[in-house]
């Protein structure tokens, strides 16, 4: 299957994520090649590129991270008013996984479900409304203590 380049944003354009947070590598254990690992990076939270690095990273789709992320819409806006063109820009696949998260809590396979949503539209389809409601459905679930089930 083809993967697509995927850019990984900590909520603005020139933001980008480490390549080894959970939330990067679950971007290719959803079928798509991170094009985050191509820059270079110091050890803060975020990787501040320039316009030349966003434009070689050539992404075909943009996920954006966080709660408070820009909109699509501002993302979009702002790549076309500072020209930040890639593939996805161009084609308007800037996506966010709000309101699912791929971070290291336990919903994390909801965003990787989004995630494979949206970088394999024409393969996967998952119903994430059901697929959270059963995930939240089944967290509230009884909790048995280890000692009442082995002694």
């Amino acid at each position: 299957m083809e993967k697509p380049a995927v850019y990984y944003s900590l909520g603005h354009p020139l933001i980008a994520m480490f390549e080894d947070k959970l939330e990067s590598r679950l971007v290719e254990t959803a079928g798509g090649r991170l094009v985050n690992g191509l820059l270079e990076r110091d050890y803060r939270p975020g990787i501040t590129i320039s316009k030349e690095q966003f434009c070689k990273l050539s992404p075909d789709i943009i996920i954006v991270h966080g709660f408070t992320a820009w909109p699509v819409e501002d993302f979009m806006d702002y790549c076309h008013e500072n020209g930040l063109d890639a593939p996805a820009v161009r084609e308007g696949r800037i996506f966010h996984l709000h309101p699912y998260r791929a971070s290291a809590s336990p919903d994390w396979i909801l965003g990787l479900l989004r995630l494979a949503n949206i970088l394999h539209p024409r393969i996967f389809h998952f119903d994430l409304r059901k697929e959270a409601d059963d995930f939240h459905a089944l967290s509230k679930g009884p909790i048995r203590s280890i000692r009442s089930e082995t002694f």
